[in-house]
């Protein structure tokens, strides 16, 4: 069924937003998470005891969410997100999922530090890095991500300027 704006949710609910739609919960404490336009998400868990302790667990099968998460209160408090192919937790931050159609995962994390986790390896993920994984594979070691938009200048020998600022490419540059 269709969510109004304001709505509250229970836990247990699906939240599925179409592919011209989005969609931003807000938690009692601040925190948010928005989801982009053909995302589903299962709300496992959301309870707590307001001023004092969040617990979130969100089951993420598709799509792409932005979190920012206020600082967790209480040794109790926790906000995690579950994908086809690992978890990541955290406890007050900024930073995104993506899950694609082969079910592989994506975290990145814009402030803050996350702990990411898959039934093969853990590694914690800082500011400015990012880390995939697919079903069956361990974690791909962190790299760090920027994202520069504007118009591509110039394409020379290992080199780009977009938007006037110049970037040397290499092997490992995607």
């Amino acid at each position: 069924r269709l969510v109004s704006s304001g709505e509250k949710l229970p836990g247990g609910g699906r939240l599925r937003t179409a592919p011209n739609a989005t969609a931003i919960l807000g938690f009692f404490d601040g925190s948010q998470v928005s989801l982009e336009p053909g995302t589903e998400v299962l709300l496992s868990r959301v309870d707590g005891d307001w001023g004092r302790v969040l617990r979130v667990v969100l089951i993420q099968t598709a799509g792409k969410t932005h979190h920012n998460v206020i600082p967790l209160r209480g040794e109790s408090s926790s906000y995690m997100v579950f994908t086809p192919t690992g978890e990541v937790s955290v406890h007050g931050t900024r930073f995104t999922v993506a899950v694609d159609s082969a079910n592989k995962s994506r975290f990145s994390v814009e402030r803050g530090r996350v702990l990411v986790t898959t039934n093969q390896s853990e590694l914690f993920l800082a500011a400015g890095q990012a880390a995939s994984t697919g079903p069956h594979e361990e974690l791909e070691a962190p790299g760090y991500q920027f994202a520069l938009q504007g118009k591509l200048n110039s394409v020379q020998d290992g080199s780009w300027s977009i938007a006037g600022v110049p970037f040397n490419l290499s092997e490992s540059t995607s």
